[in-house]
């Protein structure tokens, strides 16, 4: 009988210089996701053949888990009536991948508030694999005849895992 509470004391004392090593399951499972990049918006040629041309460096991270997901949305205007608005949805999958879906919209009117939508720029659903970096263009054109006003975007979207990335 003492011998078998000798040998279950020496069992658990065995695991216990173990138990401090191991990361909590939590901070294996944080991403890192980074925007980084330029967005251009130029409202061209108006009454007198002046344009405006406004570019904005892009440069946002945010810490994810699985199953959460953020909208990275940038907005510049030009000129007082052309609007970009760059949208990039990101969300963390089960399987460490994340799924990342980019839109470009252009809108053109009297006012940069304006909803008229005038051309619109896909990139279309990927998946970002873990410790992975992946780099978008989309152009966004005022599909009018008598408008040339435009939106680009140059940006990358990185994904890393762990506390500060």
């Amino acid at each position: 009988m003492k011998l078998g509470r000798i040998a279950a004391a020496a069992v658990l004392a065995a695991s216990i210089p173990f138990v401090g090593t191991a990361q909590p399951a939590a901070a294996a499972n944080t991403h890192t996701v980074t925007l980084q990049g330029t967005m251009e918006v130029v409202e061209c040629c108006g009454l007198f053949g002046a344009s405006d041309k406004q570019i904005r460096d892009i440069n946002r991270s945010v810490r994810l888990t699985h199953g959460q997901a953020e909208l990275f949305k940038e907005t510049v205007c030009a000129g007082g009536e052309a609007r970009g608005e760059l949208r990039v949805n990101v969300r963390v999958r089960s399987s460490e991948a994340l799924v990342v879906v980019p839109t470009l919209r252009l809108f053109e009117g009297s006012s940069c508030s304006n909803l008229d939508l005038d051309g619109q720029g896909l990139g279309g659903g990927r998946n970002l694999p873990l410790g992975t970096a992946q780099t978008w263009v989309l152009n966004a054109f005022n599909n009018e005849f008598h408008s040339a006003d435009y939106a680009s975007a140059w940006f990358s979207v990185i994904h890393k895992i762990g506390p500060g990335g």
